[in-house]
């Protein structure tokens, strides 16, 4: 039985399966966002196993900056690792800095200009799990509602929960 690779299962979701693709784009929800991260986690689960979906889970919550590169990277490290998750690995990747030559500073600007790491994370968390307390996720967009960062519209004029703390008309 052939098992899936990390290549496929990026390629499965939509995602560019070099990670040089995405040189310089930050951690941008129009590139990865928690809906791709949760079918590729139960796709490692279907093919792979639980303990390789535990260590996917784990993968994602120490990626330092959640961008399409760095997942990229992660997934073939954890790949060439038997899908067992390294600190090691995870801690070299995070750290690890592009070289630009001479652009260095422009092109950092540029991939921090977005960084959209809690909001995928906490989407992937809330659908794979279903008992997720999706208050994290409201006050994240909340939060960065406030301080201009994203725009989400009336995402606060619907009560989606009917709890005491929802606002109301």
């Amino acid at each position: 039985m052939m098992k899936i690779t990390a290549k496929e299962l990026a390629h499965s979701v939509g995602l560019q399966t070099n990670p040089e693709y995405y040189y310089c784009r930050g951690a941008i929800i129009t590139d990865l966002d928690g809906t791709m991260l949760a079918k590729i986690h139960q796709k490692i689960k279907n093919e792979l196993g639980n303990e390789a979906a535990n260590a996917f889970v784990t993968m994602v919550q120490n990626i330092k900056l959640l961008s399409a590169r760095k997942f990229l990277e992660s997934i073939y490290a954890l790949e060439n690792n038997g899908w067992k998750y390294s600190e090691a690995i995870q801690k070299e990747i995070n750290e690890k800095k592009p070289n630009y030559g001479r652009m260095n500073a422009v092109y950092e600007y540029h991939a921090s200009l977005r960084n959209d790491t809690d909001f995928i994370r906490n989407a992937f968390l809330e659908c794979i799990d279903e008992k997720h307390d999706s208050i994290l996720l409201r006050f994240e967009r909340y939060r960065r509602a406030l301080h201009g960062e994203d725009n989400f519209g009336d995402f606060f004029d619907e009560d989606y929960d009917d709890d005491e703390n929802a606002e109301y008309e």
